[in-house]
């Protein structure tokens, strides 16, 4: 038993090394990516899906106008989820932005369907409406669209103005699946990605039957469209690496808030038609069980498990460091530590309490 924990201790390690490597080629210093000095060949249409969302709407408007991207280059779309907020005050208050009003049917995906059949633009560009982008945003997926001929972009997403320690390890540990994300791409094993920020071609969403295989589900927009596309064209498929390409959004409040967001992102994990997404899941539970009987074990006078632990502690800080660098975070050290004490108990709970019961969104019942 002892050996076999070490050996699955000591896998997840290797794996960690591999994500690392993967990164770091992937997020390497160079030359700005970005169309913005030049006229871009393609239309560019932002839909933004959003569920009484007034107070946010239009921070994430401005941020998206501050860019130098040509005006008019691109629409902004703004497609009304069944508000029962004073969305329409703000929207009034924009310009330069068109509003849909979903009538059939409600939730995400038949807002974004709703979009994307009324879009003008070559290329489909979707975040959340309790977002801000950053200013380098539209011009960086522009040069994947125009220069190296993408069909499907994933950029990072990060929190900002976190109020305490609660918020800073949502921080740390959400950079863990933006880095995962951008590292599987890197591998040609596209996995992860999020809806915050993500782009693709319009033609290729209709080909691949957009989200008509998994519409039943109120999560998974961005996922197993990735999962599609990168099937269809494998190699086309990019995680923006350009400097300020990111979104930023805030973190949750409460931890009953955590709970069904996770609960929401889990649902849709035995949904995946590439076996290898499940395994990966399947796989960070396991190691993460594996952790926590390695920790038991060196409190019990087997040595060799605090060296193990200690090898994996390293890897996942600079692991982490390297990506909220990315993302202008930096570690913080304290939290990341008792992060790593809370983390195995984290994974396992979820992967428990994912199958019981059901969860809240947007103030529905799923």
């Amino acid at each position: 038993m002892t050996w076999t924990v070490a050996a699955l201790v000591l896998f997840y390690c290797s794996w960690l090394v591999v994500m690392l490597v993967a990164w770091r080629k992937l997020v390497r210093p160079g030359p700005l990516v970005s169309c913005d000095t030049g006229e871009p060949s393609l239309y560019y249409s932002v839909i933004i899906p959003f569920r009484n969302e007034a107070e946010n709407l239009a921070a994430l408007v401005h941020s998206i106008r501050l860019e130098p991207f040509p005006k008019h280059a691109y629409e902004i779309i703004l497609v009304n989820d069944h508000s029962t907020d004073n969305y329409r005050e703000v929207v009034e208050g924009l310009e330069g932005v068109r509003l849909l009003q979903l009538t059939k049917g409600q939730g995400k995906k038949r807002a974004l369907d709703l979009g994307i059949l009324a879009a003008k633009g070559d290329v489909i560009v979707t975040t959340d409406a309790d977002c801000e982008v950053s200013k380098n945003w539209l011009g960086s997926l522009c040069y994947y669209f125009e220069s190296c001929g993408a069909m499907f972009v994933s950029g990072a997403v990060t929190f900002q103005h976190e109020q305490d320690g609660f918020q800073q390890m949502q921080t740390i540990e959400f950079a863990s699946l933006v880095g995962v994300g951008a590292a599987s791409i890197q591998l040609k094993t596209p996995g992860m990605c999020n809806g915050a920020n993500l782009a693709f071609k319009k033609e290729v969403f209709h080909e691949v039957g957009g989200y008509e295989d998994n519409d039943h589900l109120p999560s998974g927009d961005d996922e197993f469209l990735l999962h599609k596309i990168a099937t269809k064209y494998p190699g086309k498929v990019y995680f923006n690496t350009a400097p300020a390409s990111f979104v930023k959004t805030r973190p949750l409040d409460t931890f009953k808030q955590f709970v069904h967001q996770r609960k929401r992102w889990a649902g849709k994990w035995t949904y995946y038609s590439d076996i290898r997404n499940s395994l990966l899941a399947a796989f960070i539970g396991i190691s993460n069980f594996s952790v926590l009987i390695a920790s038991f074990y060196a409190f019990n006078g087997v040595h060799g498990m605090w060296v193990l632990i200690g090898i994996k502690l390293v890897l996942e800080g600079l692991f982490l460091n390297s990506v909220l660098q990315f993302v202008d975070k930096s570690l913080h050290l304290v939290y990341f530590l008792v992060l790593q004490v809370i983390y195995p108990f984290y994974v396992v709970y979820f992967a428990v309490i994912a199958n019981l019961g059901g969860y809240t969104w947007k103030g529905r019942q799923y």
